[in-house]
């Protein structure tokens, strides 16, 4: 197992205090994603029922920050995510994997190992005041109002990105229901991938922009990973939510596989294609290698085009040009080289 990951299905809690460690200088310098910053919402992790760790965004520092033990109280997490409520009533989820005998079977019928009790002020409160009521190991998180639909109305969606690196997927769910439709429960109206899909609908992602975003921060979580943990990605599941000002907030990651890091000698980001205007990245290796043998190949016909021309003798055998050029190398490329039309159309590519 590498830093606590290794192959996990179902919520990471490590994720986030893995987001939170900082690269030193030199790795930083090492980045092809420098800067790298990702929004979170105020994240509570909790072990045997009890608050061990707050993470949460650093506008400041633009980074995952971690808040002081000291302020893990109901007080100061209650005047936190209070404060600012979803236009649904719900201000927080508690995150956690449903190991029992139902969570392993709705798992094997393809659903999330992931699930999400939605709570309004009161739930929290009471949840909050009472000892235990977040049992087990799980996270508690303050829930982010999604986008509203071009229609005006308020629906629950979740962005899934399937990151490898050679190559990313997404879908996108959404719950049937209005988030401000009291007619349903929390989270009837609420849930999306973790539920049973009998509430949600898959459509697909049709903003190029928004693609190119949440593949930059993949790549930066990828890379980041790289550095703070040792370790290289093979795949990811990460979630993600669009909130009205078109901000992406990354949720949880709801799967993940590694290997040790010196099994491959590069990182994993740099492996998939760039995207979008906002990250310093170098062209892909195949396009670098296509277009300086492109060069190549117009020198060295401009070359042998020179000498034919030189020598005036348009009509001159492959054995004369060997020995003027010295190298068979030229001539083996010469069917892909831009060589004057005389000389081709009389003596073609010698057989072997």
């Amino acid at each position: 197992e590498v830093a606590g990951l290794g192959e996990t299905n179902g919520m990471v809690v490590a994720f986030y205090e893995l987001l939170w460690k900082k690269k030193n200088d030199r790795q930083e310098k090492q980045c092809k994603y420098p800067g790298f910053f990702v929004h979170i919402p105020d994240t509570i992790v909790y072990n045997f029922s009890q608050p061990q760790y707050w993470y949460f965004t650093s506008m400041n520092y633009r980074r995952v920050n971690k808040k002081k033990r000291q302020n893990l109280n109901s007080k100061n997490i209650l005047e936190k995510f209070l404060r600012g409520r979803s236009r649904s009533g719900i201000v927080a989820g508690y995150l956690w994997n449903d190991d029992t005998p139902e969570g392993r079977a709705r798992i094997r019928e393809g659903g999330s190992p992931v699930c999400i009790r939605y709570l309004d002020a009161e739930g929290l409160k009471a949840n909050l005041l009472r000892l235990g009521q977040f049992s087990g190991n799980g996270v508690l998180q303050q829930f982010i109002d999604p986008k509203t639909g071009v229609d005006g109305t308020l629906h629950n969606s979740m962005i899934q990105a399937t990151w490898q690196p050679n190559h990313v997927t997404f879908e996108r769910r959404q719950n049937k229901h209005s988030l401000t439709d009291s007619r349903y429960s929390y989270q009837k109206r609420a849930e999306t991938f973790e539920g049973t899909f009998e509430n949600s609908e898959s459509y697909p992602l049709v903003s190029s922009i928004l693609l190119d975003e949440i593949t930059n921060i993949c790549n930066g979580i990828a890379e980041h990973l790289w550095h703070v943990a040792d370790c290289a990605v093979k795949r990811m599941v990460l979630n993600f939510r669009i909130d009205e000002s078109n901000k992406v907030w990354f949720l949880f990651c709801s799967q993940i596989s590694v290997i040790e890091r010196d099994t491959l000698a590069r990182p994993p980001a740099e492996l998939l294609q760039p995207v979008g205007q906002k990250v310093r990245a170098d062209p892909p290796v195949q396009k670098v290698a296509s277009e300086r043998e492109k060069q190549q190949q117009e020198a060295e016909a401009a070359t042998v085009n020179q000498l034919i021309r030189n020598a005036g003798q348009p009509n001159a055998g492959y054995e004369e040009l060997v020995t003027t050029l010295n190298t068979q190398t030229m001539l083996d490329r010469l069917p892909n080289m831009k060589v004057e039309a005389p000389f081709q159309a009389q003596h073609g590519r010698p057989s072997a």
